[in-house]
């Protein structure tokens, strides 16, 4: 079993079960992205592969509680601005971000590269 998401009233909760990577999460989206070429771009400019990409998701889907609110999703020419309001907590951190993720399609509507930058506040030093 994969990665899990369900949608109610416009927010997304996301919850792991059993990824066993690399079969569930690798091998599953090959007909929605861009293997050979792909590329991902963190929010500290860390690039990755498909391969590397899949392996720091499901390390961090394992450990993680994570739901979001939509704000907004925008389409422009083989690119789409996904904005979101993001809430996660990893052991006792929590975290409340804005993100935007940009995806780039290749010609066959499969995702060749996302981009992904955050909004927080500053952490309060005390």
């Amino acid at each position: 079993m994969g990665l899990q998401l369900e949608s109610r009233d416009g927010r997304l909760r996301g919850g792991v079960s059993h990824l066993g990577y690399p079969s569930a999460v690798a091998t599953r989206h090959h007909d929605l992205v861009d293997v050979p070429n792909f590329v991902r771009v963190g929010t500290f400019k860390e690039v990755q592969n498909w391969s590397e990409y899949t392996e720091f998701l499901t390390g961090w889907a394992s450990s993680a509680e994570w739901d979001c609110s939509f704000k907004r999703i925008t389409e422009a020419a083989g690119i789409v601005f996904l904005e979101l309001e993001e809430r996660s907590r990893i052991g006792e951190f929590r975290s409340v971000v804005n993100s935007v993720s940009i995806y780039e399609f290749t010609a066959d509507a499969r995702i060749r590269r996302v981009e992904v930058y955050l909004q927080m506040e500053l952490p309060s030093s005390g």
